[in-house]
Formats: C-alpha cells, sequence, structure tokens
C-alpha cells in the first residue's frame, strides 16, 4: 500500500514522472514545491509530477492531476496516464486491468496488458478526438533553409505538428533533417508565439513503412525523449490525411508508441510500455504537513 511522504518514478520511453497518491501533498503542492520535487539537480528529478486521486464521478476510479516540470498544470499526458495506471494497479489502488481516469482534458479509458505485479507493463489508453485549430499544413515554417508546413491541433492540449514541404511533395528526405535542428531554441520561440504555449512536433516520415519518427518540444517542459500525446496527434494526422495507414508507429528519442484511429467514432488509441523505476521518501523540507 501506498503511504504519506512517497513518490513513485515511472517512465515511459524515457518520459519520466513521479507518482504520489497523497491527497494532502497535493494540498499542499505549490507551483515552488512541484519544480524543486521535479528538478534534476536539487530535487529528484522527473518530466512532471501526477497525483493520483479517487474518481469524483460516477464510473470513475482516479482522478488525475498532471503538473510539467516547471510547475505549471497540464490537462493530458499519454505517457503520464500510463504511468499512473500503471502505478495504481501496481499498489493495488485499483483491482482492473481496465478501468477509467478523469483529467483536465477528460476521461479516458486504459488498459493494462500483464500481471498486477509486473514493472514493465503495456498499456493502451483512449486518447479522446482530435480537433483540427487551423487547415491541415496551412502553416508555414522556415528552419535551417528548409520549408515545414505545420497544423495546430488539440488533442485536450495543443500542438503544433510540423512536417517537411519536401516530404509532402514526395522529396523524401533522410532523418538527419531532424537532428539539425536546434530544438531548444526553435521550440521556445514558437511556443511563445502562443498565447498560452503549445506544444511541438517535427515529423520525419519513412517513406517505405506506416513509421513517423518524430522530436518533441513540451509545453512547460522542455525536450523530453518521448510524448504521448504528442505522437497521439502526429500519428492522427498523418493518418487522417492519408500519408500513412494506420496504425502508425511514432520513433520518439526514447522509443516507439503505436497510434491508430477507432473507425467507429476517430477516437485515437496510444499503445506504448510503462516502468516503474523506485520509491522515494520525502525529506521534510518536502512535506508542506509536516511539522
Amino acid at each position: 500500500m501506498t503511504k504519506r511522504g512517497r513518490l513513485y518514478k515511472f517512465e515511459g520511453l524515457g518520459n519520466d514522472f513521479l507518482v504520489s497518491f497523497d491527497a494532502d501533498l497535493f494540498e499542499g503542492a505549490s507551483t515552488e514545491l512541484v519544480a524543486n520535487l521535479t528538478d534534476r539537480h536539487r530535487g529528484v528529478g522527473a518530466d512532471g509530477l501526477i497525483f493520483g486521486l479517487p474518481g469524483r464521478s460516477p464510473g470513475v476510479d482516479l482522478e488525475m492531476v498532471l503538473f510539467n516540470n516547471d510547475g505549471s498544470r497540464a490537462q493530458i499526458s499519454g505517457n503520464g496516464i500510463r504511468c499512473l495506471a500503471h502505478a495504481a494497479r501496481l499498489f493495488g489502488l485499483v483491482k482492473k486491468d481496465s478501468f477509467l481516469i478523469s483529467t483536465d482534458a477528460g476521461v479516458r479509458e486504459v488498459g493494462l496488458l500483464g500481471v498486477a505485479s509486473d514493472e514493465q507493463i503495456l498499456a493502451q489508453v483512449s486518447m479522446g478526438m482530435v480537433e483540427y485549430l487551423c487547415p491541415a499544413f496551412s502553416k508555414s515554417y522556415s528552419f535551417n533553409g528548409k520549408q515545414w508546413l505545420g497544423t495546430d491541433l488539440d488533442i485536450g492540449n495543443p500542438h503544433l505538428v510540423l512536417v517537411l514541404k519536401d516530404q509532402m511533395d514526395q522529396k523524401f528526405e533522410s532523418r538527419t533533417s531532424l537532428d539539425e535542428l536546434d530544438l531548444a531554441a526553435l521550440g521556445m520561440a514558437i511556443e511563445n508565439e502562443y498565447p498560452n504555449g503549445t506544444n511541438v512536433e517535427w515529423l520525419a516520415i519513412n517513406p517505405e513503412a506506416s513509421e513517423v519518427t518524430m522530436r518533441v518540444w513540451e509545453r512547460g517542459v522542455g525536450i523530453t525523449q518521448a510524448c504521448g500525446s504528442g505522437s497521439s496527434a502526429a500519428g492522427f494526422l498523418v493518418i487522417d490525411q492519408g500519408i500513412r495507414q494506420g496504425p502508425v508507429s511514432v520513433v520518439n528519442p526514447g522509443g516507439v508508441l503505436s497510434v491508430s484511429i477507432r473507425p467507429e467514432n476517430r477516437e485515437v488509441i496510444l499503445r506504448g510500455n510503462s516502468s516503474f523505476v523506485g520509491t522515494i521518501e520525502l525529506a521534510r523540507h518536502f512535506n508542506p504537513w509536516r511539522t
């Protein structure tokens, strides 16, 4: 069972999270506390902090409250929700292999493949519907002398998905185009163009398979090893626009996520791994309710 003052570290493709089921710690979770806990030099270190709280709606098993590395609150994380579901099952807070989790982006269904004691699992998440915020590929950017076409999408949180114009014209270039990008500078600059920020994904499309390689700048975090919601948005775009048939494998630096669209309702399905890293006992100065 979980205890007060404990955090559990999980990761999905290198996208790492601290998970807490401590309602008292949540009540004291200031922006400063979250930023300090997730700091990789003076804290535990993570891309985000997730609180798993009792579900407040009928049929909902858990409520997910997610904070970014900078202490800001986020609506959804495709990797984070898998980590939370894995933690809840591993520590006995839920007994089912399929259950509902409410997020700031809505209720999501998670299915776990494996047994309750597994420290590594495969999980499937119903990520919801994707909304176009602009016509597909209607935005244009130039990076390192190459033109990129962008599409703003919403999957509970905002994303700008970028594809090389040459790839759209079937002039396929190598994936090294992604490695040439200064993601930190470009990601911050693009995020600042949006009043509420946005996540940014750059794609390289495999000309021979239903696969795309992705690099990501996450709003409120920065460069990460993987992004579940970003992979979902990217996979949806290339399937919905007829560029590739689903399921699409989205290759993040930290590993591969599978994205498909349910034909009956166009809901995006995300599948990927989650791993339990370890348990952290918080020191007194990280416990706002201790005296």
